[in-house]
């Protein structure tokens, strides 16, 4: 994977408010995850968002097939 300014910004303003006590969240923007179970790449993306503190949605696509 390359990093990218972005992904060094966000690090590091991340790290400062969990210096602070505060977690950091993604401006107001709503992160939105379409996931099916048993999908180990969606697995990894959440437990990569939770590890980042970002708040999402999780949208089933086969409880929801609508959603598509």
């Amino acid at each position: 994977m390359i990093r990218t300014d972005e992904d060094d910004e966000f690090d590091r303003i991340a790290m400062e408010n969990n210096l602070k006590g505060q977690p950091y969240y993604w401006g107001a923007m709503e992160v939105v995850i379409y996931t099916k179970q048993k999908c180990p790449n969606c697995t990894t993306a959440k437990q990569l968002l939770r590890a980042k503190n970002i708040n999402y949605v999780e949208m089933d696509i086969e409880a929801h097939p609508e959603v598509l």
